[in-house]
């Protein structure tokens, strides 16, 4: 009987440089995008902050923390499991090149789904600031975007 040899068809061994960018994307998730901090005309003494990123929504009154919501949406959440999915695939070596400007695509529409499902509903009182979250992310998607274009100039 003659013994079959299992071949990756797709897989061929992980890369450090997509571990890292993966590593990259992942701890921007972890931090907040979106800080929209909210003065209360009520109470003139009040401050409520949200801290808002793909995954979660944390709520601080006060300078004290109230809350975390994880998955704010459906729409948040399929942005950010696009990202983390695009994440992992990131560190493996592709055979076939073009997976890998695949990947980044994918994850720049994660990227551009969050801000299309936020909506247009800030009222009077919101001030929005970008977090240090989003800057990390938007570093690790370039950083994919340069390693897929690398990939594609080799193949």
């Amino acid at each position: 009987m003659k013994k079959i040899k299992y071949k990756s068809f797709f897989i061929n061994k992980i890369d450090v440089w997509g571990i890292l960018i993966g590593l990259i994307i992942i701890l921007g998730l972890t931090g907040p995008w979106l800080i929209k901090d909210i003065k209360s005309y009520e109470f003139k003494d009040s401050e409520e902050k949200i801290f808002m990123s793909p995954l979660f929504s944390s709520i601080v009154r006060d300078d004290q923390f109230v809350t975390t919501i994880w998955f704010i949406s459906l729409e948040t959440s399929l942005s950010g499991a696009a990202l983390i999915l695009t994440s992992i695939l990131c560190a493996f070596k592709f055979k076939r090149k073009w997976i890998n400007f695949l990947l980044f695509n994918i994850s720049f529409l994660g990227f551009i789904f969050f801000f299309g499902s936020l909506g247009r509903g800030l009222s009077i009182g919101v001030r929005t600031f970008l977090g240090w979250g989003l800057f990390v992310t938007i570093i690790g998607i370039i950083l994919m975007f340069i390693l897929s274009l690398d990939k594609l100039i080799r193949a």
